[in-house]
């Protein structure tokens, strides 16, 4: 437990270093302090409902609502719980002998993590990036995490970037009245490698090609302090430019700077304000990032267009993509 909000299971290979996030680019504690499980017996029904987990053990603390158990199985269980409500926020624990529905897989190049879901409770939002018709995930189906540059008009599609993080919004539990609607918590994995997580509804899969499993979860119980907790962690947006609240106009496909001043010229004509103008990457000689087509868009015409837009007050935007091939 690294704070009383925050919960991280970090899950590794003792024998040989593994790829992480660097401490650069997220600084956090390259090793959280280890404290010993205390040993805790299951009470008889749980002994008779379960008999294969055997013991249990148990790690809080006192300032925290979350608990973690880990459960004496092969391979491990282990769940994340509230103490105020018991609500189990993570359940990877076998409900089975065979243990074929809870499955651990650490391997070099695969990692298999899963956790049941109380599937009329829960609602999960998050595991970006991707094009969706609702911000609420819909069940029965697999996000992909891998940076993809695409075309966003179609939906279901991964897109740019990969955020293994979502937020889970449950229902009040029937069962006992101790969950509030819209109690909410916060689950990372915090893993760059590709992955695929399969969301069923009753269960959701992490499918990873490499790297740790680091988990954290963030405590909540509001989906405000859910994401307070989170940028915390992870770092605050940045501070927006007054400028970029104003309309931008940004596309792909103009030949010329002849077509850039013809765009702006409109814009002004039907007294639309404009604060920026952008150019995708056709602006380029032969897509090489930092270099001008000396054809269509020749320095000295550029630099003429740049400064034409400063003098009324507009910003001017290039589109570069390292990454692209």
């Amino acid at each position: 437990i690294e704070t009383k909000d925050r919960l991280r299971i970090r899950i590794t290979d003792a024998n040989f270093q593994r790829w992480e996030v660097p401490q650069e680019v997220l600084p956090r504690p390259a090793h959280s302090p280890h404290r010993p499980l205390p040993e805790y017996h299951p009470d008889e029904q749980s002994e008779n409902r379960l008999p294969f987990l055997g013991k249990k053990h148990f790690l809080t603390d006192p300032n925290s609502d979350l608990v973690f158990t880990l459960y004496n199985t092969t391979p491990f269980g282990f769940t994340v719980s509230r103490r105020s409500s018991g609500d189990v926020l993570f359940d990877a624990l076998p409900k089975h002998r065979d243990f074929s529905d809870t499955i651990v897989v650490f391997k070099d190049q695969y990692l298999q993590l899963s956790s049941s879901l109380p599937a009329d409770r829960s609602s999960l939002y998050g595991l970006g990036e991707h094009t969706k018709k609702t911000f609420k995930l819909a069940h029965n189906q697999t996000l992909t995490l891998w940076n993809h540059d695409n075309f966003s008009f179609k939906t279901n599609i991964n897109t740019y970037g990969s955020q293994p993080f979502y937020i889970d919004v449950r229902s009040p539990d029937s069962s006992n009245g101790r969950v509030k609607a819209g109690t909410t918590h916060g689950v990372l994995l915090l893993n760059s490698n590709g992955m695929d997580i399969v969301y069923t509804g009753d269960r959701i899969t992490y499918k990873v090609i490499g790297g740790i499993l680091d988990l954290y979860f963030f405590i909540g119980p509001t989906p405000e302090m859910v994401i307070e907790q989170y940028t915390e962690f992870v770092g605050r947006p940045a501070p927006m430019p007054y400028w970029s609240f104003g309309f931008q106009q940004c596309r792909w496909g103009y030949k010329n700077v002849s077509a850039l001043e013809n765009v702006v010229a409109r814009y002004r004509k039907a007294q639309i304000p404009l604060e920026v103008m952008f150019t995708d990457i056709d602006y380029m000689d032969g897509y090489k990032d930092f270099t001008l087509d000396p054809i269509n868009f020749p320095l000295d015409k550029m630099r003429k267009f740049v400064d034409s837009l400063h003098r009324n007050g507009q910003k001017y935007v290039v589109i570069l993509d390292p990454g692209e091939l």
